[in-house]
């Protein structure tokens, strides 16, 4: 304060706004001493980053209230918040993820996106691709294409403004390989190795019936015919051929036994009412492929016999899934049809009955069965997968 006004001074400080000439009716901040010619500090607090404040002096005394000339200042912004929300899908060669700018720091040309690498803690300057680059708060997604198959990556959200550079958190996915290749998992407790073929529309398919020993030397070969399980069961050891049979309809999707649950009197199911879910898609909650994997449709199934040149028995073997002629097991438990016909279950349903492709001598139709009944399956590839290891 240079000068006082020839009267007492009362009062003096800092007064501050986000709008121009703050008084001390008007304003967003306020600090206070008492009156006295001289120099005088104070601290601005509850400011926030990045932000453009209007600073005036003041001083009180009888007369009113005096202003110093306007100051202006500009904050500095903080480092954002990004966070990376979720793994949308990925496929053999694409990739599309979600992230979200909690906050830019002040800067609201605070640049965010996503970044992927085939090593772990890809950054802005060392990755192999990087989208959903914009800026704005809020969530954002990202998409990369041209991926290697069966590739190893990671991926994260970054956001960067003049405070530096952050990024969310680390997920790691595998892309999904070209088929053809071989399919190792865990089966009825114990590791085994299928191969995967090429089916109709890019399809790609298991080699051989789930419980299989081998791929089909002939559709009569009895060590590719594999397991018979019904529709919507999990793998708890029903799916035997020689399971035993228990006439006792189960009163949960999971019943905790490994017997074939066998009915008469009119009713199809092993359990009631029908759970259309059970088998719906890569990780379904009985679902008995590995993972990746899982039953095909019945839209599937149609499109890939479509593809043989005749719909028949013979042609389904000469097939490149090599389908036999596995046989069924009736819902009284009885084992029939093999060496004759295979039957092969769906993952669809119709009018709460599940759809199955039978594959005669002259013809492979698909139609309504009982979900008693014990069939073929044959695991088909999800080609958009969503699973991710989220790394700390």
């Amino acid at each position: 304060v240079d000068d006082d006004g020839y009267a007492d001074l009362t009062r003096q400080g800092i007064v501050w706004s986000r709008l121009e000439k703050p008084t001390l009716d008007d304003y967003d901040g306020i600090f206070e001493t008492d009156g006295a010619l001289g120099c005088f500090s104070g601290t601005m607090t509850g400011l926030s980053p990045g932000t453009l404040y209007y600073i005036r002096s003041w001083a009180t005394n009888e007369a009113g209230t005096g202003y110093s000339d306007l100051l202006e200042i500009w904050t500095p912004a903080e480092l954002p918040a990004v966070r990376t929300v979720q793994l949308i899908s990925y496929t053999e060669t694409t990739a599309l993820f979600a992230g979200s700018l909690d906050s830019d720091g002040g800067d609201p040309g605070t640049a965010r996106g996503l970044v992927i690498g085939t090593t772990p803690d890809p950054t802005v300057d060392v990755n192999e691709g990087m989208s959903g680059v914009g800026t704005g708060t809020g969530d954002f997604t990202g998409g990369f294409t041209g991926l290697t198959p069966g590739q190893a990556y990671y991926v994260r959200a970054w956001a960067s403004n003049e405070a530096g550079v952050t990024y969310g958190r680390q997920g790691r996915f595998t892309t999904v390989g070209v088929c053809g290749g071989e399919v190792g998992f865990t089966y009825s407790g114990e590791e085994v190795t299928y191969g995967s073929v090429n089916g109709a529309g890019g399809t790609c398919w298991m080699d051989r019936n789930l419980g299989a020993e081998r791929v089909a030397t002939s559709r009569r070969d009895e060590a590719s015919f594999g397991h018979l399980y019904q529709w919507g069961r999990s793998g708890d050891g029903h799916q035997e051929r020689d399971s035993e049979i228990v006439f006792a309809t189960a009163d949960d999707y999971n019943p905790g036994h490994g017997n074939f649950i066998a009915v008469e009197g009119g009713i199809w199911g092993w359990h009631k009412p029908l759970n259309t879910d059970l088998w719906q898609g890569d990780g379904a909650p009985n679902d008995v492929c590995p993972p990746g994997w899982r039953v095909p449709t019945a839209g599937e199934w149609q499109a890939e016999k479509e593809s043989w040149r005749r719909q028949s028995r013979r042609q389904a073997y000469r097939s490149p899934l090599r389908l036999p002629t596995a046989g069924m097991r009736t819902i009284n438990g009885r084992v029939m049809d093999e060496r004759r016909r295979g039957h092969y279950w769906t993952s669809s349903t119709e009018d709460d009955y599940p759809q199955t492709l039978i594959i005669r001598f002259w013809t492979a139709d698909i139609g309504l069965s009982g979900c008693a009944a014990g069939r073929s399956i044959r695991c088909i590839r999800e080609e958009e997968r969503t699973d991710v290891e989220w790394l700390p």
